[in-house]
């Protein structure tokens, strides 16, 4: 098939330097592609087109297209104009990164609202800010910068700011939640709001643990269940996942560690894509010589309710896979 067609069967449509359009492995129409991975394949026949879904815990797959070779090389599509970039430039990312230290740095803990029983330590530890009318003002003069059937709403009713970074402390991206579930199942929107700053560069939140000094790493899927982890014992590795199909993130970082040996612990949660898909991570984990387990859920859907409603018998669980008795 050549360009037009690829884009009318997945049925395509403009975002400005990417495209939403139907994912090819769960026929939802939460999928997306960038214009530049498209103009690649245009030029280089041999180049696949990746279409990444965005159900991270129903598909959260990337299908990989390959071209037609009939296409020729000189055909184009329309080269976004700066305005409408995806990911913003270095300087945007310098900015958000110099407002996220000042924040980390100058935040009053002692008055932050309740969230999901962590304390004020864990959240300060772990950047759990507050998101100021400042950062507001300074996304929204990037409007085209993401999906905006949601951006206004949905960006703007959260208050949490989390910072995604990578192994150097550099920021990738920015995580939108809020202290208040109540207005998720209100106003329908998402829990969770994932604002990309740097292109390509994967989602796992806290990814130094998977080189830190503790013999553990857990796995948890989302950052709420990763900080549970972190409220009962900070010195324990912990990693979040943006959604439980993207496991693979996280085994491609494990693949350039040398002489990785931490025994890996799986807290997805207790619903039909936890277990697909811890399954699917033990079958992989296997392939690679890695030491993985489950860890057990006591009934509970996730490791933040096990928190909030059993922390001593959390606690004590932990405690028996970190020793070995009660």
């Amino acid at each position: 098939m050549n360009c037009s067609e690829f884009l009318e069967n997945i049925q395509a449509v403009d975002k400005g330097k990417y495209y939403v359009c139907i994912c090819p492995e769960c026929k939802k129409k939460e999928g997306f592609l960038f214009k530049d991975d498209l103009q690649k394949a245009l030029v280089n026949p041999k180049h696949k087109v990746a279409i990444h879904c965005n159900r991270k815990s129903e598909c959260g797959m990337t299908t990989q297209i390959q071209l037609s070779t009939s296409e020729s090389a000189q055909t184009s599509i329309p080269t976004p104009s700066d305005d409408e970039i995806l990911h913003m430039n270095q300087i945007g990312v310098k900015k958000i990164e110099m407002l996220v230290d000042y924040l980390s740095s100058t935040m009053d803990y002692s008055s932050f609202p309740s969230w999901r029983g962590f304390s004020s330590s864990t959240l300060q530890k772990y950047e759990i800010l507050l998101y100021p009318q400042t950062m507001r003002k300074f996304l929204s003069s990037f409007p085209n910068s993401y999906d905006l059937d949601f951006f206004d709403r949905s960006l703007y009713e959260k208050n949490l700011l989390i910072p995604v970074k990578d192994f150097d402390g550099s920021i990738l991206r920015l995580l939108l939640r809020t202290t208040d579930p109540e207005k998720e199942k209100e106003y329908g929107f998402r829990k969770e709001v994932n604002l990309p700053l740097v292109i390509n560069r994967g989602e796992l939140w806290n990814r130094k643990d998977i080189r830190s000094n503790s013999p553990f790493l857990f796995v948890t899927e989302g950052v709420p269940d990763a900080l549970s982890i972190k409220e009962i014992d900070s010195s324990l590795g912990v990693v979040a996942l943006p959604g439980v199909a993207k496991y693979r993130q996280l085994l491609d970082l494990i693949k350039n560690e040398k002489n990785f040996t931490k025994q890996i612990i799986l807290c997805f949660d207790s619903d039909k894509a936890g277990f697909k898909f811890k399954e699917k991570f033990k079958e992989e984990s296997r392939k690679m010589n890695l030491n993985c387990i489950p860890f057990p859920l006591q009934g509970f859907k996730d490791i933040n309710e096990f928190l909030l409603k059993d922390k001593k018998n959390l606690e004590r669980l932990i405690h028996i896979l970190q020793h070995g008795h009660a």
